[in-house]
């Protein structure tokens, strides 16, 4: 196991998207399409920000299908709703990319 340390939040966010573009366009070219199931909450948003802004071109989105792993059960206008973050931070920046958005459920 590899352990790196980075000076920054920032740095590891470049780190990650840099991972994450080059996964996704290895996927692409072997299988012609890929998946990328999105981590909700605070840690991976400055990562889909970096994407938004910096990497619109560096994937063939139309061929990337979203969905979200870790939805919180809340409606689907709540700020605690992962799927808002998310559509904002970057799938906004993607109309090419697909999107399943997790059916919203309210708390029991």
């Amino acid at each position: 196991m590899d352990i790196r340390l980075f000076a920054s939040p920032e740095a590891v966010a470049r780190v990650a998207v840099r991972d994450a573009i080059a996964t996704l366009t290895a996927a692409i070219a072997t299988h012609g399409h890929a998946t990328w199931v999105l981590a909700g909450g605070s840690t991976p948003a400055l990562a889909y920000q970096i994407i938004a802004d910096e990497y619109q071109e560096a994937v063939d989105w139309s061929q990337v299908t979203f969905l979200l792993g870790d939805e919180r059960i809340s409606t689907p206008d709540s700020p605690d709703n992962n799927w808002n973050a998310i559509d904002t931070l970057v799938l906004q920046h993607l109309p090419e990319a697909s999107f399943i958005r997790p059916r919203s459920i309210g708390p029991a």
